[in-house]
């Protein structure tokens, strides 16, 4: 190279999982600028190279690592700046040493430019961490041996069952599965299997070591996966060591508090009056299953120790219809059910034999969302004492005594679901549901669950909840103030409605208050203990143009919302022109909503939102002349949120980065 011959300069660039807003600022810098991208095939997304709109691009797939380096040699010469474009991080399994070799004999220099990992991206589709106190601190990155043999023995690192992450070995599941049954995994051990995650079409599949290939076979995965096998996947309650002194302490100021009110003088006139009267606060029984549908998502584990166990789960096993199910029966009772003619173990959904009660309580307490063992309450409180953490965290936990005439709620009685679960199984055997918590007992408003039952999204942090729950049962003046939402409850004696004006100019007369809004309401100006609760009385409608992409609906709709003092979670549905219905980037958003949310989708004809066309306050020409209708976000609203609903945000604008248009526009919806 002659001395006035500029050199160029090469990167060795992460581009990430996949999703183009998932590469670092350095990356989309080097890339803007690159002259020449050398890029690992079909495992980097169109989009990312499109960062480099000038640059030369090249697919390096079915090229030698030599006809590479050489490549890379010839446009340095050249004085380009070239970059080598990798999948994830180009230094776990991107065989960029090999390359780095070949080009430091060559007496090249370059720079390497990290991106997020796949593994990474995985956790953050699974909305979890790799490690977990007391489940393991260990994460070990790996591929099982095919044609690239591994070093490491894989079976015996897997003893210690810390997080296994295998890179590069979709195909090679079975094996993977069957050397982990081989060192003492246990069947019902969780795993996930991640295909092209953060990508259009991403698939991510949950499972056990017992079905997680026959999954995989129906999805047709065999590559660009990884396969995920942790504890972590069901592990609840375990808090790190760093939040542990702040969170007793919190807990400890909680029941001092609750201690050193719980006498008042006027406990005894209230309870009696409360006794006396019905504040509406159980709720019916096909409101409470679709209750705990919603709130026993990872099933429910029913455990059997005695011969009278055994009955009662038999009469449990067809009745519980509205979560999964698994029944723990002690191995004793193995044979009988084998010699059973009638095969009971076949007529359970899901059954697993064990020989210790306490080890098994260890290994299922995070799994489920509710254990319910036919045990003595002594004996259980025992055995499940070392597991728990909190009402945030622990499963509902339920005993019920082997004659079958009570079911008791244990553990996470509100928060957890235990008490609903109670009565539903009680209602089930014909048994009688014991329950203890305080507002239960008493009939008064259940602070921690208030509105849950119709979606209502209760607002405060732990130490709040703790301090108005207290007020409210411990008979001192309690504020109420409802804006929207449904009525479904008379008022306890010591809880007082007012208007929000009446409220700021007497909280002092109250120790704690229940706010229901949808509203965003400035809380600087509430001095006591105060609860939010966020009804779904919200119906937006929207109107947009052909290229808005999914994330900019949610984005735009969250900003409008939050400009206008509007809650996000009082958002009931989001609803649209029937034309629409197909927008793919649409569809995207509404999934996104609905399984994140659990907001609903509405598609309005064109006759339809014409009948509401005197309603509109900002009819659209274009509009009209486009669609044949004068409004589409204004008119959707109104549809969407029924009969006396109220247009309380008119028609708002904004324009995505393709500068396609999109309308908002929210109303009220009136409940009875």
């Amino acid at each position: 190279m002659s001395q006035n011959q500029k050199e160029g300069k090469i990167y060795f660039v992460g581009a990430g999982p996949g999703d183009p807003y998932l590469i670092t600022l350095r990356a989309y810098e080097v890339l803007k600028n690159a002259d020449v991208v050398i890029y690992t095939g079909s495992l980097i997304n169109r989009e990312i190279l499109d960062f480099a709109k000038n640059a030369h691009k090249i697919d390096s797939h079915g090229r030698t690592v030599e006809e590479i380096c050489e490549l890379m040699r010839e446009f340095y010469r050249e004085g380009k700046l070239v970059v080598r474009l990798h999948d994830g991080d180009p230094s776990i399994f991107g065989s960029i040493k090999e390359q780095m070799e070949v080009l430091e004999s060559y007496g090249i220099d370059f720079e390497i430019v990290p991106g997020v990992s796949s593994f990474l991206a995985c956790a953050s589709r699974l909305k979890t961490e790799f490690t977990v106190p007391d489940v393991t601190q260990t994460v070990v990155i790996t591929r099982y041996p095919g044609k690239t043999p591994v070093p490491e023995d894989i079976k015996e690192i897997a003893k210690q069952k810390p997080t296994l992450i295998f890179f590069l070995s979709a195909s090679l599941l079975k094996n993977i599965v069957d050397d982990l049954i081989d060192v003492g995994y246990p069947y019902d051990f969780p795993c996930a299997l991640c295909y092209k995650v953060t990508w259009d079409d991403e698939k991510i599949i949950f499972g056990t070591l017992s079905d997680i290939c026959d999954r995989a076979k129906k999805e047709g995965i065999t590559s660009h996966a990884l396969f995920i096998v942790s504890k972590v996947f069901t592990a609840r309650g375990k808090r790190s060591f760093v939040y542990s002194d702040d969170y007793s302490e919190i807990v400890q100021k909680a029941k001092s508090f609750e201690q050193r009110k719980f006498f008042s003088e006027k406990k005894d006139k209230i309870s009696d009056e409360l006794k006396e009267s019905s504040y509406g606060f159980e709720i019916s029984h096909d409101v409470r299953k679709k209750v705990l549908s919603s709130i026993f998502k990872k099933g429910i584990a029913f455990l059997a120790i005695t011969k009278g166990g055994i009955e009662i789960l038999k009469k449990l096993k067809e009745k519980i219809d509205f979560a999964d199910t698994h029944f723990f029966v002690s191995e004793k009772f193995k044979s009988e059910f084998e010699k059973d003619s009638s095969s009971e173990i076949e007529n359970f959904k899901s059954i697993t034999f064990f020989k210790n009660l306490k080890e098994l309580i260890g290994d299922i307490f995070s799994r489920y969302d509710a254990i319910c063992g036919v045990i003595s309450v002594g004996a259980f409180m025992r055995i499940i004492a070392p597991h728990i953490r909190s009402k945030e965290e622990d499963p509902a936990v339920l005993a019920i005594d082997d004659a079958g005439r009570f079911v008791i709620s244990l553990l996470s009685g509100h928060v957890g679901g235990a008490n609903e679960l109670a009565r539903e199984i009680a209602h089930i055997i014909g048994a009688t549901p014991v329950i203890t918590t305080a507002s239960d007992s008493i009939g008064t408003i259940p602070v921690d669950i208030f509105g849950r039952e119709f979606g209502w999204k209760q607002e405060a942090d732990h130490d709040t909840f703790v301090r108005v729950s207290s007020a409210v049962v411990n008979f001192e003046r309690v504020a109420l103030v409802q804006e929207s939402g449904e009525r479904f409850f008379k008022l306890p004696p010591n809880v007082v409605e007012l208007s929000e004006k009446e409220f700021l100019e007497k909280q002092s007369d109250f120790s704690a208050c229940l706010f229901i809004t949808h509203r965003i309401v400035n809380k600087e100006k509430i001095k006591i203990p105060c609860v939010f609760y966020r009804p779904r009385v919200l119906c937006v409608g929207i109107g947009f143009d052909e290229g808005v992409k999914h994330y900019e609906f949610e984005n735009f709709l969250k900003e409008v919302l939050k400009e206008n003092n509007l809650s996000f979670f009082s958002v009931k549905k989001i609803a649209t022109i029937d034309k629409k219905r197909n927008d793919p980037e649409f569809v995207k958003f509404a999934k996104l909503m609905e399984n994140e949310f659990g907001i609903e989708f509405q598609f309005f004809t064109r006759d339809e939102l014409l009948s509401v066309s005197h309603l509109v306050m900002n009819p659209s020409h274009f509009a009209e002349k486009y669609v044949g209708v004068p409004s589409v976000s204004e008119a959707s609203a109104i549809l969407s949120a029924g009969e006396n609903s109220q247009l309380i945000l008119p028609k708002v604008k904004r324009k995505s980065e393709s500068g396609a248009g999109i309308t908002f526009a929210v109303a009220l919806s009136k409940q009875k």
